[in-house]
């Protein structure tokens, strides 16, 4: 069975060559997704109410324009930060549920490192761009995890990239 119950100690599990079931609480890429491009798309409506791509200004009509469109503004604004901020709650739950296999870099480290400074845009290719290296070897590792999804470099190297060639 390739989904083993949790045992009442991990190292216990470990000892007897299982990965111990670590995803207490699992995330919804669905809702992130909706969380992000939500937000750019009341963004964009909010400057098309507000006016701003507008060749007609109205001064009748301006100001409740302008007030709907700094609130769908401020709402885009909104649901982008806490898309972001779901971002680092995932990575920290990746890097979490890999401890007990030995991974590399802790979560707090994973996730802390990349407020340094400077520092981060090293970090964020050690913090994201080992992920999958990391979880591909240490599924590989345990026959309870060997049906555990595969993760592709590619794909987050992209995910690394497509934002800052933006």
């Amino acid at each position: 069975d390739p989904y083993q119950s949790p045992a009442a100690d991990p190292q216990q599990q470990l000892g007897e060559g299982l990965y111990p079931a670590t995803i207490k609480k699992g995330g919804s890429m669905g809702f992130w997704c909706m969380l992000l491009f939500g937000g750019i798309l009341c963004i964009a409506l909010g400057m098309m109410v507000s006016g701003v791509f507008s060749q007609d200004f109205n001064p009748s009509t301006a100001q409740t324009q302008a007030t709907i469109g700094l609130g769908l503004v401020l709402l885009g604004y909104g649901c982008i930060l806490f898309s972001g901020i779901l971002t680092y709650i995932y990575l920290y739950r990746a890097w979490k549920c890999l401890q007990p296999g030995g991974a590399t870099v802790s979560p707090g480290t994973a996730i802390g490192f990349l407020f340094i400074p400077i520092f981060n845009i090293y970090w964020i290719f050690k913090a994201i761009g080992g992920l999958p290296r990391q979880w591909n070897q240490i599924t590989s590792a345990y026959p309870n995890s060997n049906d555990a999804p595969k993760l592709s470099i590619g794909a987050f190297v992209c995910m690394l990239l497509i934002p800052s060639i933006g």
